[in-house]
């Protein structure tokens, strides 16, 4: 069995699992807690929790760094959430991914846009399809990535998919 776990780092970030012996994916929200000045921030307990209970053996985590439009603690925030999400892919004796964004967006053509990106992962993922959007419309674009990096590492390990995936409760 092997089990791929992608990831969406930050606070609206998410986690996807995918059993490539099952065929199923498993969405995962990212785990938070509160932080500073009532804001959320990613809850490293909780990763950590999350990555252990996957039981993964590759972890596909989107290498992203802050922009200059972030302000001093958004950054600060963003990097600590990243570094719980390596950090707990190592700890779990899984082998570490870091992609960039522009390499897995193209592997998988997905559009850069967040919106156009969660459009993409409704086709690859018919059986998630409510999962990635809200009850008025909105997108879930963090899991929708999450489930594209996973798939991304599934193509990357020579993973292909004998049927579509479905959707299963992420392991506890």
């Amino acid at each position: 069995m092997t089990r791929i776990l992608g990831c969406d780092p930050g606070v609206n970030g998410a986690f996807a699992l995918i059993d490539t012996d099952l065929w199923t994916l498993a969405l995962r929200d990212m785990p938070l807690e509160a932080g500073v000045k009532g804001k959320q921030k990613v809850s490293a307990r909780g990763v950590i929790d999350l990555v252990r209970s996957a039981d993964v053996e590759h972890g596909f985590l989107e290498d992203v760094h802050a922009s200059p439009q972030m302000g001093v603690t958004s950054a600060f925030s963003f990097g600590d959430g990243f570094g719980c999400v390596r950090t707990a892919i190592l700890s779990a004796d899984a082998s570490l991914w870091p992609i960039r964004p522009q390499v897995w967006k193209a592997a998988t053509r997905t559009p850069k846009d967040k919106k156009q990106a969660t459009t993409r992962a409704a086709q690859l993922f018919p059986d998630a399809h409510a999962e990635f959007y809200g009850p008025r419309g909105g997108s879930f674009d963090g899991r929708a990535e999450a489930a594209l990096l996973a798939f991304y590492g599934a193509l990357t390990l020579k993973f292909q998919p004998a049927r579509a995936l479905r959707l299963v409760e992420f392991p506890e």
